[in-house]
């Protein structure tokens, strides 16, 4: 375990750990401008490469997401520019039922650049997808 790992930021915080063989980044708060949103997504993958690690699982079920289409396609471009679909990470986000609609978006703008980014209601499979 990462001991002592949390990051606060107004309006949501950011906590730590490492678990078996991945990162786990909880976040809790309210999200509902772009430039969080990089924030949240540029804070997690600077753990992950700080920790050499390529796979993290994101929990954001306390999450209040409110942000568009329109940022959600910003942040993916966002990070494909970074090239990290080169660099071989796995990235697996918890979510809850009521912000579906946004978290599918995010979900298909990251594959459609090619980053390896998976969004799930059920821990079990966002665990078993990011560990095979």
């Amino acid at each position: 375990m990462l001991g002592g790992g949390a990051v606060t930021m107004k309006p949501y915080s950011l906590t730590f750990a490492t678990e078996d063989g991945y990162l786990f980044a909880k976040v809790a708060g309210e999200v509902s401008t772009l430039e969080q949103l990089s924030e949240k997504a540029h804070s997690i993958m600077g753990k992950v490469l700080e920790l050499g690690m390529k796979r993290v699982l994101v929990d954001d079920r306390e999450l209040s997401v409110h942000v568009d289409v329109h940022d959600a396609h910003c942040l993916a471009n966002e990070m494909d520019g970074a090239n990290l679909q080169v660099q071989g990470f796995r990235i697996a986000c918890l979510y809850v039922a009521e912000h579906a609609d946004i978290y599918r978006i995010f979900e298909t703008g990251h594959r459609n650049r090619s980053l390896n980014f998976r969004a799930f209601t059920d821990q079990e499979a966002a665990l078993k997808w990011l560990t095979a």
